[in-house]
This record gives C-alpha cells, sequence and structure tokens, in this order.
C-alpha cells in the first residue's frame, strides 16, 4: 500500500485551471511520504491562459479592466509555493515603470497571458520531488466512474487512464463553442466562432461585406480583427481625435447587429466614488428566512431599479451641493426627487428604463449609435456624472446578487429569465470596453467601415443570396460572423464527459423547449456535480463557466468570485493526509 500513486486530474487549463493547479500544489505541499502524480488535460499548447489570453494574440486585443484588479496571489490560506508579484508589479518590472502607473492602465490580453503562463512554468519548476506532473495536449471526451475512483477517455486512443483519486474540471466555454462549431461545420460562409482570431478571421478575403452577430465585446474583438488586425492603423491628430487608415484588406462594410441593437455601454479604467445605495443589499440583510424563493422580476428588480436611482441621484444632488438621504424608505427617497425637480425643472427626470433600454429611431441607427456613444465618452471624462454613478450601480451590488443566485433562490422561471434576459443586459451596461476600443470603433464608423443601419434584430437570411432586412430596407452581405461566447451544450455532441455505457455522472438542466439542447450542468455551491437524486459527487469539482447555472459572476481571473477550487484542493490534501496517516500506521 506504501507504493500506491494517488491520481489527480485537471480537465481545462486555461486561468482558472491554473489558479486550480497552484492551490493544490500548495494544500500538497507538506504531503512529503506519498506519490502523487498530477496530470493536466488542455485542448492545446495554451497552458495557463487560453485562446483568450495567448501571449502571442495581437497587441490591440485589450482587457477590458485595469491591471489594479489583476493578481495571482491567493486569498486562501495556505501559503503559496512561490511568491508572486501582482500584475502591475509584474508589468512595472517589464516595462521599468512604478506600480502607482500600472495601477490603472489597460493592458493588453497577451500580457496578462504571459504573467499567468510564466508562473506557471514556475510552478512546474518548483513542485515537491513527490509530485509528478502529466501534462496532455487532446480533448477529454468522457469520464466512468469506477468505484470510488474515475477513469477519463480522451481523444487521444493511446492514453491509458489510471483510477483518478480526485477531478477538478475547468472547461470554460470550450465545451460550448464545441456544440456550435459542430452545429455549423458545413456552412462556408458562416463563422461561429472567432477566437483566435488569427485563425479564424485572418483567412477571410477582403473587401467582402460581413454581417456581425453580436454588439459586445467578441463584437469589437471581430472588427479591431477585420481592421487593425489587417494591417489598418489609428492615428492620433491635433484635437486628439482618432483617425483610422485603411491597409486596403479590409472588408467593404461591416454590419453588426443584436437583438436589442443597443451598444455596449464603455468604461473608465479609474472608476470615482463608491456605492452609495444600499436598498437590495439591505433586502438580503433582513431576510431573516434564508430559504425564501424569489421571483426576480417581481421581487429584485424592482430594489436594483431603486439602487441604479439611487446612485444618479446623490450623485445629481451633490451636484447642486445636496445631500440625498439613502438610508431612509425609498418612497421618502422619491419624495426628495420630486421636490428636487420642481425646484431644478431643467434636469431630465431619470429612470433605470432609460438605462436599460434608450430609445433610438430605428431608421436613423447608423446616426444615433454612434451619436449614443459619443454621449457616454463624454459623460466618463466627467468626475460627477450621474449617468456613469448608475451604469456602475449593478458591479457594486453583483456580489450582493449571487448570495441570492448561489443559494438558488431564485424561481426557475425567473431564474431562466435573467440568465436570457438580464444577465447580457447588465453586463452591457456595467462591465463594457475600455474607452479606446470604442474611440476605435467610431474612427473605422467614420469611413463608413462600420455601418449601424441594421442593428436592432434585422431579419437575416444566409443561403446562397444572403441579407440584411429592416425597415422594409435590405442589403446584401457574403460573410456572417457569430462574434458572442456560445453558452449551453448541443446533446447530440461528444462533449459533456459522460461514458455512454455507463452511469451518467452530470446531469443537466433543460429549461429550453428544444430537448437536445442542454443549458446548464446541475451543481451545487461547493461546484460538486449532483446525480438524478440531487446527490454531490465530492471528489469531482467544476469552476468557473461549467457552474454558471448555478454560480453566478464567473469572472475568469478572479479568485474570489465563487472560489470552489480551495475548497477542492483541501479536500484533496486533507484526504490524501488521512491516507498517510494509515499508512505510516
Amino acid at each position: 500500500m506504501k507504493n500506491n500513486v494517488f491520481h489527480i486530474g485537471i480537465i481545462g487549463m486555461g486561468p482558472k485551471g491554473f489558479l486550480g493547479f497552484e492551490r493544490l500544489l500548495a494544500n500538497l505541499e507538506s504531503i512529503s511520504k506519498v506519490k502523487i502524480e498530477i496530470h493536466l488535460f488542455n485542448l492545446n499548447r495554451l497552458f495557463a491562459t487560453g485562446w483568450i489570453y495567448d501571449p502571442q494574440q495581437p497587441d490591440y486585443l485589450k482587457m477590458n479592466y485595469p491591471n489594479i484588479h489583476i493578481s495571482l496571489q491567493p486569498l486562501t490560506a495556505p501559503s503559496p509555493i512561490l511568491d508572486f508579484l501582482s500584475f502591475s508589479q509584474w508589468q512595472a518590472k517589464q516595462h521599468g515603470t512604478n506600480v502607482e502607473e500600472e495601477n490603472y492602465k489597460i493592458a493588453s490580453r497577451a500580457e496578462v497571458g504571459a504573467y499567468f503562463h510564466h508562473y506557471f512554468l514556475r510552478l512546474m519548476e518548483l513542485a515537491p520531488k513527490n509530485i509528478t506532473i502529466h501534462t496532455y495536449k487532446n480533448r477529454v471526451e468522457s469520464i466512468d466512474k469506477k468505484g470510488r475512483n474515475y477513469l477519463i477517455y480522451t481523444s487521444d486512443t493511446k492514453f491509458k487512464s489510471p483510477y483518478f483519486y480526485s477531478l477538478l474540471i475547468t472547461t470554460g466555454h470550450s465545451t460550448s463553442i464545441l456544440s456550435k462549431k459542430n452545429e455549423n461545420s458545413s456552412n462556408e460562409n458562416f463563422v461561429p466562432f472567432i477566437y483566435p482570431i488569427q485563425e479564424q478571421l485572418g483567412s477571410l478575403p477582403s473587401n467582402t461585406i460581413i454581417a456581425c452577430k453580436g454588439m459586445g465585446l467578441t463584437a469589437i474583438d471581430s472588427v479591431l480583427g477585420l481592421t487593425e488586425g489587417r494591417g489598418g492603423e489609428f492615428k492620433l491628430n491635433a484635437k486628439k481625435e482618432w483617425s483610422y487608415i485603411k491597409s486596403g484588406e479590409e472588408p467593404l462594410k461591416i454590419y453588426p447587429f443584436s437583438l436589442s441593437g443597443i451598444p455596449i455601454i464603455p468604461r473608465n479604467p479609474n472608476p470615482i466614488g463608491s456605492q452609495k445605495s444600499f436598498f437590495f443589499k439591505r433586502f438580503i440583510e433582513d431576510d431573516t428566512s434564508k430559504t425564501k424563493i424569489f421571483d426576480f422580476e417581481k421581487e429584485l428588480l424592482p430594489l436594483i431599479k431603486q439602487d441604479i436611482l439611487g446612485e444618479y441621484y446623490f450623485q445629481l444632488f451633490k451636484n447642486y451641493d445636496i445631500f440625498l438621504n439613502l438610508n431612509q424608505q425609498f418612497d421618502r427617497v422619491e419624495e426628495e426627487i420630486k421636490e428636487f425637480h420642481l425646484l431644478h425643472a431643467s434636469e431630465k427626470k431619470f429612470k433605470a428604463a432609460d438605462l436599460f433600454y434608450p430609445y433610438f429611431n430605428d431608421k436613423e441607427l447608423n446616426l444615433e449609435l454612434p451619436r449614443y456613444w459619443r454621449m457616454w465618452l463624454a459623460e466618463l471624462k466627467k468626475n460627477n456624472s450621474p449617468l456613469v454613478a448608475a451604469a456602475r450601480t449593478w458591479k457594486n451590488m453583483s456580489a450582493d446578487f449571487n448570495k441570492l443566485y448561489a443559494a438558488d433562490r431564485l424561481t426557475p422561471s425567473s431564474k431562466s429569465k435573467f440568465i436570457k434576459k438580464y444577465f447580457s443586459l447588465f453586463n452591457r451596461i456595467s462591465f463594457g470596453p475600455p474607452v479606446i476600443n470604442i474611440k476605435k470603433m467610431l474612427a473605422i464608423g467614420d469611413l463608413g467601415l462600420l455601418d449601424f443601419s441594421y442593428a436592432k434584430n434585422p431579419t437575416v437570411i444566409n443561403s446562397n443570396t444572403s441579407t440584411l432586412t429592416l425597415n422594409q430596407c435590405t442589403t446584401l452581405f457574403d460573410i456572417l460572423i457569430d462574434a458572442r461566447i456560445p453558452r449551453g451544450y448541443n446533446k447530440d455532441c461528444k462533449v459533456l464527459f459522460n461514458e455512454i455505457n455507463s452511469k451518467p455522472i452530470f446531469n443537466y438542466d433543460n429549461a429550453k423547449l428544444n430537448f437536445n439542447h442542454a443549458d446548464t450542468i446541475m451543481c451545487n455551491e461547493q461546484g460538486n456535480p449532483l446525480d438524478e437524486q440531487g446527490n454531490p459527487d465530492t471528489k469531482i469539482t467544476l469552476y468557473g463557466t461549467p457552474t454558471e447555472g448555478f454560480l453566478f459572476d464567473n469572472d475568469t481571473l478572479s479568485r474570489k468570485r465563487n472560489d470552489t477550487v480551495s475548497l477542492w484542493a483541501k479536500n484533496a490534501g486533507e484526504l490524501l493526509k488521512q491516507q498517510k496517516d494509515s499508512y505510516e500506521k
């Protein structure tokens, strides 16, 4: 028994897989008399970075938040096996600058990837001598439970699986992406997924007309890949305004569109001001039942709107040297707002719907949407913008919302509606791109390359003659790009990890009418997958995107949000210590 080897697997070695790997090594460092083999499975060479943070991708692909929020330093015990610099410290060292100067810069995603990859290699070097690490560049296709252990089957038929003692699954969006690609593999004029950008968009012919499905962060990456990524350049003129210089390799025109047709809101890398309105937070704290199930639209959304209104008017009142007391009942706040408008009739009344659903004339979209972006750029220059304060609300309160979401305290129907409707809406408002990317979009639009004329839910026909139609106007296009991050899984695709001839380990929530589509993997708050009876498998842990239906806001680089991995690594270490102690006896 003393010669037994314990095998632990991590499936998906992007940034989340790296964070799990680091926590695992930290928890295993003190176990010196047990042979341990860690197996790291990844689809490609991009260990610790994934395709989003590929160190070899173009520099124009930027982060959407500043350096100060990026750090590999763990927030839980035990201490890591090496000291980590924060990303700002890392950048200061690379550039010969100081940390304060780097804190609020927006780095390229390639730079973040270099940071992660450097420390991945260091962890590989410094792993304890009793731990052997194996890396595999192939796809895990299924997992089979054998007694208390697991066998893994991969796309490499030569791989002989050991019996795994514990598994961490951090596959990100890769299974959803594979589903999407398989669904649309036969259409030559359709790009189902844009990453890696050089590979997916680089071969598209120039001087064509592109229809771009999506108007969020991924769509902005698409537009940059088709312009700056093809040799185009951005120049600052004497007025500090950006202009775009064509390379001649661009498309003739890019038509972005989405269901709402509302552009994403840019955000300031150095947000000013803290949260002032806490109606939602107080509601959560005052909930003594801790078990009540809420209808999102009827019971929670009104509180979110109250906080949005509170943030807006707190800043607006402050601009007039008036203090708005947000620690009172909301109906009293509303009375003070009414009194304010009686005294300041020139100030336009604000409501949350103005932020959620700004009005645009459908026949003037190519004028009104760029105008909307320019309005936001002007607001972001101010230190006292009520609109910016309102847009920040969801970012400030999302952690409180996650407490309810993770405890499964939304009614099933309203939870489904939140995922389908409000998740993207709040992301559009609070988690937008850096200002520089919107300035680039406007410069490209000024030349007519980017055209919003069909932005709001056009009729799309993608066939031999492909067209966009809106308001009885029609235009032809050559290629359709899906510039969205896919979610969910097609059950016909072999991406769900269940071994066909065995009892399924993973079960799926099927809120959609299409029975072949699985929305989310069923799991608990600790990330353990649940069987058909709702029992957790405590030796498997999901981390990040695979938990998305049950844990909200899985920021790729965050150690704080939904940290299922620290408990997984701690439990693995404690179980192995028990095994070691039993051997020594």
